[in-house]
């Protein structure tokens, strides 16, 4: 399925249902779902409680934060990952995936949203997946007018996330 939504969204074909939607109460939703699923690890969320609207596409956006949160809960077992909603000076809102996994080394940081990029190979047949989650994830921020980032500090923490432009009051009238 990834290469499918990938090999889609390379040609343009991946279709969004742009509308304003509370970024807050979808990552806090996605959170939740998360922690019910996440065996020993905690998942939590922490910050915002009021309303950070952007306009996107909801199912969309749901799926990148599902992979950023399945890949710190994946690589954080007995550990904990909270995410975060925060509006920025400059009118962006970032959302933040943190854990206090095993981190990722920074040679690897600048690839870790390449398709089939995995840091390390060994650990690939135990974590599963191909490879294809923070690709597909990175393109849907992108179609966003968007842009992830990713920074570690191996054996401490790792914070996985987005960024995108906040809702215009206008968009938030209709």
């Amino acid at each position: 399925d990834d290469v499918q939504v990938l090999a889609t969204a390379d040609a343009g074909r991946l279709r969004y249902t742009m509308r304003p939607l509370d970024l807050a109460d979808l990552v806090r939703r996605e959170a939740s779902r998360m922690s019910v699923a996440a065996g020993d690890t905690r998942v939590s969320h922490a910050g915002n409680v009021e309303p950070v609207w952007v306009v996107g596409d909801e199912l969309r956006l749901a799926e990148v934060l599902r992979n950023l949160l399945g890949n710190a809960v994946r690589h954080t077992p007995g550990g904990s990952v909270e995410t975060a909603v925060e509006t920025l000076p400059d009118g962006r809102v970032e959302v933040r995936v943190r854990d206090n996994g095993e981190g990722i080394p920074a040679e690897a940081l600048p690839y870790v949203f390449e398709r089939f990029y995995r840091s390390d190979e060994a650990r690939a047949a135990h974590t599963g997946g191909a490879g294809l989650g923070l690709a597909i994830s990175r393109r849907i921020v992108e179609d966003h007018g968007g842009e992830v980032f990713a920074r570690s500090r191996p054996g401490e923490e790792t914070v996985v996330g987005f960024r995108l432009a906040a809702a215009p009051v206008s968009a938030l009238d209709g």
